[in-house]
């Protein structure tokens, strides 16, 4: 029998060495051994077979090996006494004039997966080739294979769904239990979160440049500052005005400081609180509110200051004012803006607080240069000392009261004290 062996042709010539060593292996055959012209090493021998035949396997084989098929089975391994190597049938087929490429030695089997379906599925090789060679040399070293690092090598396309190195990584058997729809899914939420990552920074960059062309159009002169109204300034000095109003002009109204324009104006003598708001597109309103005039006093240089009640010199005129109360005491010789003292605001604070009935009698204010104390003269006859700025409203209730009983025959009143002292002309 032949044994499913291809037999050798008839019309082949065999040389003459091969048969020399034919006789040679066969000469020691004994009276009545027949020589088996079918066995496969003589076909071997005679190079009419290769010595590495190609075993293929198919996917959708019953019996497919498996790196995860059990030792003891003997359809699952292959032998460790076969010399013969496995080889890829694919790379036979592409490479007919190069030897085929053997498989690593026993302990390292080999699996070749060709799949049945219509696409091509991945081939895993559950041992790379230098790691094989790196095993052998090892083995020939004297150290057991199962200490040499081993890895898996998988050849498909691109179009196989292997996403990333990792999956190199996984055994055979964890691989092939990963359905397709599953690598597919992964990829899909990867480049989503791609798209996403993308379209989040789209979002930002429009937001950046709408904030910047809307910050570039509203500095533009299409939003700067040409109508200013101004309110409550009827004391204030126009030309001072007039040159923090010249500098607001034509200012883009996200450029105007709101509040160093209000220090600005609150600088000005007559100005106490000043307030200043932008109106788009063109608009600046202006609210000031001004000082109360209460006393005047002349200076050294004979010109009269004009002052509020915490003493500041609101204007300084020529002629003395009748509408303002009269301090005779001269004093310094203040700009507008500036303080004349504490006494001086003793003086118009007592103006202030004065009784109705006590300012139809109210004549003037003088001022004690060495102590500071203020005296009032009522009716241009009748002087009442005040003294220091405490207890205000307490001297003034007793001057009321010597008031109201009448003023004559008195020239003189003291009220600094707790009880009252008249002094009678």
């Amino acid at each position: 029998m032949n044994n499913g062996e291809p037999r050798p042709s008839q019309d082949v010539e065999t040389p003459s060495a091969v048969l020399d060593e034919l006789l040679q292996a066969f000469s020691g055959l004994g009276p009545g051994d027949d020589i088996d012209f079918d066995d496969p090493s003589i076909d071997r021998l005679l190079g009419l077979t290769p010595a590495n035949p190609v075993q293929v396997i198919a996917a959708d084989h019953p019996q497919l090996p498996s790196a995860a098929s059990d030792p003891a089975d003997p359809t699952s391994q292959v032998s460790d006494t076969d010399d013969s190597s496995v080889v890829d049938p694919a790379l036979a087929l592409d490479s007919p004039d190069e030897p085929p490429v053997p498989a690593a030695k026993s302990g390292a089997a080999r699996v070749i997966v060709i799949g049945g379906s219509e696409q091509p599925d991945a081939v895993y090789l559950d041992t790379d080739p230098v790691v094989a060679s790196r095993s052998d040399h090892a083995i020939e070293q004297g150290v057991e294979r199962a200490d040499v690092d081993r890895s898996t090598i998988v050849i498909g396309d691109i179009d196989d769904g292997v996403e990333s190195v990792g999956e190199y990584t996984k055994s055979p058997s964890e691989r092939a239990n990963v359905e397709p729809r599953f690598r597919a899914r992964r990829i899909a939420v990867r480049r989503a979160a791609g798209r996403k990552r993308l379209r989040r920074v789209a979002m930002i960059a429009t937001i950046i440049i709408v904030l910047v062309g809307g910050f570039g159009v509203l500095v533009s002169n299409a939003f700067s500052a040409t109508t200013i109204d101004i309110q409550g300034a009827s004391y204030t000095d126009p030309a001072e005005l007039a040159a923090i109003v010249d500098d607001l002009r034509g200012t883009p109204l996200l450029l105007i400081d709101e509040l160093q324009t209000e220090r600005r104006l609150e600088a000005l003598a007559w100005v106490e609180s000043a307030q200043v708001r932008t109106d788009f597109p063109n608009r600046v309103q202006i609210d000031i509110r001004e000082r109360d005039p209460i006393a005047w006093y002349p200076g050294s240089d004979g010109r009269i200051r004009v002052i509020d009640r915490d003493s500041r010199v609101l204007s300084v005129i020529d002629g003395e004012p009748l509408a303002y109360a009269r301090i005779t005491s001269a004093g310094p010789d203040a700009e507008p803006g500036q303080f004349a003292g504490a006494p001086y605001a003793t003086a118009a604070q007592y103006v202030i607080a004065l009784p109705p009935e006590v300012r139809v009698m109210f004549t003037s204010m003088s001022i004690d240069p060495t102590t500071g104390d203020v005296t009032m003269t009522l009716n241009e006859t009748v002087t009442v000392r005040l003294g220091d700025a405490s207890s205000k409203q307490t001297k003034l209730v007793r001057l009321l009261q010597i008031v109201e009983n009448g003023l004559d025959g008195i020239v003189a009143i003291d009220v600094t004290t707790d009880e009252p002292s008249i002094t009678r002309g």
